[in-house]
């Protein structure tokens, strides 16, 4: 049993990161006080894209995680106009 268990701990620790939602930036999507697991190996399936949720360390604070949604892909420009995003100066559609 306790094999099993040190195996389950090294798993999860390999795969999953967990977080916990700091503030409001991703509501309504995700509220401030959620808790939830991050797959680690999720870009191992794929590349990211637009309107994906990903954990970050932001490079001014290394220290800790911060979760944000994907806007734009390189190569695309992003700008801010009347209080809404626009991706190579087309609006983006959010929900």
């Amino acid at each position: 049993m306790a094999v099993l268990r040190l195996f389950r701990a090294i798993v999860d620790r390999l795969t999953g990161l967990p977080v916990e939602i700091r503030g409001q930036s991703m509501e309504p999507t995700l509220q401030s006080g959620a808790r939830l697991i991050a797959a680690r190996l999720s870009l191992w399936w794929g590349a990211v894209r637009r309107g994906d949720i990903v954990v970050v360390k932001p490079p001014t604070h290394v220290e800790r995680l911060e979760i944000k949604r994907v806007l734009g892909l390189p190569h695309e420009s992003i700008s801010w106009q009347g209080g809404r995003i626009r991706v190579n100066s087309r609006l983006l559609e959010e929900p």
